[in-house]
């Protein structure tokens, strides 16, 4: 593992400690537990669109680093996002990719939701609602910065970007 992706091990194994977390409740959501199973319900349809979150996150960073990008790891576990994206070592077309990372993993995700979930049950419907609700507010924040920069504007500045954007950069 390169020096650049060790501080990233952590959030890999928070996310698959969650994963393996929403796999048992999933399985113990369909046992039907008396007394429970509402409240299992309620959770395993919650804990489905937090994992869709995080894998659309990895999305994003499996591009950075296939583009060959730079991104920086929260010094918290508790961060939101998963990283930071150095916009000043960048060019469009990293950008580009590091964006296609975060909309390939949704596409997947998506199919996961539609071979995965049982909108028969409580949680199935729970993760729906929920996941539609978040791939909305991703699609109504993201899609229009990547529109913009696909149609030449600047890399963007503040919040998960960092950096001032590549000056040298040929638009």
């Amino acid at each position: 593992m390169s020096d650049a992706r060790k501080p990233f091990l952590r959030f890999a194994i928070r996310d698959g400690l969650l994963i393996a977390l929403t796999l048992l409740v999933s399985v113990l959501d369909r046992m039907e537990l008396p007394h429970v199973a509402t409240a299992i319900a309620i959770v395993t349809g919650e804990l489905v669109p937090v994992v869709g979150f995080l894998l659309h996150e990895w999305g994003h960073l499996l591009g950075t680093w296939m583009s060959g990008s730079v991104a920086h790891a929260p010094s918290t576990l508790m961060a939101f996002f998963l990283f930071h994206y150095d916009v000043s070592k960048s060019t469009r077309a990293q950008f580009l990719a590091m964006s296609l990372g975060g909309y390939m993993a949704t596409f997947f995700v998506v199919l996961g939701l539609i071979a995965w979930v049982d909108l028969s049950r409580l949680s199935g419907m729970i993760a729906l609602v929920l996941s539609v609700l978040g791939i909305g507010v991703t699609v109504a924040l993201e899609l229009p910065t990547t529109w913009r920069v696909w149609r030449g504007d600047a890399l963007p500045t503040g919040g998960v970007y960092v950096g001032e954007p590549n000056a040298n950069e040929k638009t």
